[in-house]
């Protein structure tokens, strides 16, 4: 890997996301610029290639993400197709900075119901 691509914003993120979500068996698969999230295989995250980070939601989990003033990923460049993905909310401050939580919210996100 070059060391460009060791410095992007969404390489730096990843990293220090997935020390956060140990001992979860979360894995990263760079996407499109960033990364996306799987747990035994099952998609539930997106890192940015800013470093953002989004979560899956459904109809029991997006109150929480709308309350904290989340919106949902949309991608940049997108020429067709929805401007917005609408089960992809960013994960709020707060989350992120609680390893506890940012553990169950991943979790849940990797159950969100499809």
């Amino acid at each position: 890997m070059s060391r460009a691509a060791e410095e992007r914003p969404s390489k730096v993120a990843v990293d220090a996301l997935l020390a956060d979500l140990a001992p979860l068996p979360v894995r990263a698969r760079a996407m499109f610029g960033g990364y996306g999230l799987y747990m035994e295989d099952v998609f539930f995250g997106i890192v940015t290639s800013e470093g953002e980070v989004y979560f899956r939601t459904d109809d029991a989990t997006r109150p929480e993400y709308e309350v904290a003033g989340m919106r949902p990923f949309q991608p940049n460049n997108r020429p067709s197709g929805p401007k917005a993905m609408p089960r992809n909310f960013q994960v709020p401050p707060h989350v992120r900075e609680d390893q506890a939580t940012l553990r169950d919210w991943a979790a849940r996100a990797a159950t969100a119901r499809r």
